[in-house]
């Protein structure tokens, strides 16, 4: 499936932006995933991912003000501009998929957890299939395709599920 033109044309074809309203005020937060692939299957459906590969060189969250330039480098950031662009349908708009989800690729079980209660915070502790979770060691022993991912509702996923 091809995206849209605009998207084919843009300089960074890759990057999600979302407009939304911070303390009263109209911003627009973007983020550039790390890649984007797609597995299409032998029904001829198929599933979309935005991938972030986290190496724990940002800091999960800051105590500055949201919308400020330090907090724009957190995951936590990146996770709220994923989510907020998802609920908006920027996925459908950019990509022309309607089946996207994003795949956090991290360090640690650790961090995974704490990537995790960030999602819990942002829907409210509803969680959300939208983020999958996965960290190095996950991936030292086995094909990513036949891993157990952990959804943002704790639930195991596989890619090709």
């Amino acid at each position: 499936m091809l995206a849209p033109e605009a998207t084919r044309a843009a300089r960074e074809p890759l990057r999600f932006a979302v407009d939304t309203n911070v303390m009263g005020r109209r911003q627009r937060y973007s983020v550039v995933p790390d890649g984007l692939f797609g597995l299409r299957f032998a029904d001829d459906s198929a599933a979309y991912f935005m991938l972030e590969v986290d190496r724990g060189t940002i800091p999960l969250t800051r105590t500055d003000v949201k919308g400020s330039a330090a907090w724009q480098k957190s995951i936590m950031f990146k996770l709220a501009t994923y989510w907020e662009g998802w609920k908006a349908g920027r996925h459908i708009e950019q990509f022309g998929l309607k089946q996207m989800r994003v795949l956090m690729l991290t360090s640690s079980s650790e961090r995974m957890q704490n990537m995790l209660a960030i999602v819990d915070d942002l829907t409210q502790g509803k969680g959300t299939a939208f983020f999958l979770f996965g960290y190095a060691d996950m991936l030292r022993e086995q094909n990513p395709l036949a891993v157990s991912w952990i959804s943002g509702r704790r639930e195991g996923v596989r890619l090709t599920d």
